[in-house]
């Protein structure tokens, strides 16, 4: 199960940028794991309750809780809002059902709250919003609200277009795919996979984000009361879908910043993973094939290691020569998809990030030629 889940996350997440690229990249491994240590009591009491448990964990009655969730709530603006909303639609579901909530509960929900108001009017986040690269796409609520109704609902079709991910694609694939197995009898079964099979090509084709989401949204609701997994995986698609339309103010977010929705449809996979009964043959398989995924993308982070510091003594030595306008190889490319998400240096000097790597490195300007080779 395990290298199920790292095979995941190394083949369809930004792993390179979250887990390894030096610029306050790990930011993002921290807020997640922030994010689910405070939501876990609320998770283990939720589990007791949908359960029939009486159990009382003392995870829940820990002090901590309070301090967890403050710094929790400053962890990630878009992962905090669907938090909170998480947080109000159980507390409306509590309500309706009569579910007796502790002080603890209240107090947790409040100081995560507070925490998201702290990053939401810290001046760090109001920088950063005001950044000129975020010029044409930042809106404050107040724009938002301002805009029409044509240019809301293209403002979230271009939200939406985001979302349209491999693995994304794959996840609507595995709804067809359940609808199939849900829905149709097994008579009808092999004229109706040959449909899907056209429909999947079509959407594929076509790529059009809204179609993806209508399709899933439609065949996970017909399968909603079939089987307990169905009503798990609807929900984990509209935390997906909420935390996609969460960028609504700044529009386009880099991978890393969006590991939150990636790793929302790896539960999905995994869950069903757990579900179904895996030979122990394919589980070998699995475990042999992320093992030699894992050295593969290692290797190209340490073929990269060499590279760099090859271009950094390359760099000195021009300086020491008083070359101060440096050209190098292009290093920054890798056979690993997922290598990196940032921008990158270029071959026109002025174009950023090259005037930030000069800066850096004492030069006067800095560029990359992918011709331009160096390293012997």
């Amino acid at each position: 199960m395990h290298s199920f889940d790292m095979f995941l996350l190394l083949y369809f997440a930004p792993f390179g940028a979250d887990f390894l690229w030096g610029a306050g990249s790990l930011n993002y491994m921290w807020g997640i794991l922030l994010m689910i240590i405070a939501l876990l009591p609320y998770r283990l009491f939720w589990n007791d309750i949908f359960t029939n448990k009486n159990k009382q964990n003392k995870v829940i009655k820990n002090p901590l809780i309070l301090f967890t969730n403050l710094l929790a709530g400053m962890a990630s603006e878009q992962l905090g809002i669907i938090a909170i909303l998480c947080h109000i639609c159980f507390i409306v579901y509590a309500k309706y059902k009569h579910i007796k909530l502790g002080a603890w509960y209240y107090l947790g929900v409040i100081s995560f709250v507070l925490g998201y108001l702290l990053l939401y009017f810290s001046p760090g986040h109001a920088a950063r919003s005001s950044m000129s690269i975020l010029n044409g796409q930042f809106l404050k609520i107040s724009e938002i609200l301002a805009l029409s109704f044509y240019q809301k609902i293209d403002r979230v079709l271009l939200l939406l277009d985001s979302s349209m991910t491999d693995i994304f694609k794959i996840f609507v694939l595995l709804v067809l795919f359940l609808g199939t197995k849900e829905n149709i009898p097994s008579k009808f079964k092999i004229l109706y996979f040959t449909l899907v099979l056209f429909i999947s090509s079509l959407i594929f084709l076509n790529n059009n984000s809204l179609v993806f989401h209508i399709v899933s949204i439609i065949i996970l609701i017909s399968i909603f009361k079939k089987h307990r997994i169905y009503k798990i995986i609807f929900a984990l698609y509209i935390i997906y879908l909420l935390l996609c339309l969460s960028g609504i103010q700044i529009l386009i977010l880099p991978p890393r910043a969006r590991l939150g929705e990636i790793l929302v449809l790896i539960s999905v996979f995994c869950i069903l993973y757990q579900y179904i009964k895996v030979s122990k043959l394919i589980n070998t398989a699995i475990c042999v094939f992320c093992i030699a995924y894992s050295i593969f993308v290692a290797s190209e982070y340490y073929k990269f290691y060499n590279r760099w510091n090859d271009m950094l003594a390359y760099i000195e030595k021009e300086k020491q020569r008083g070359n101060y306008n440096v050209i190098v190889e292009n290093i920054f490319i890798s056979k690993y998809p997922n290598f990196i998400d940032s921008p990158l240096p270029t071959d026109i000097i002025h174009e950023s990030p090259n005037p930030l790597y000069a800066y850096k490195f004492g030069l006067e300007s800095f560029r990359v030629d992918d011709v331009y080779k160096y390293i012997k």
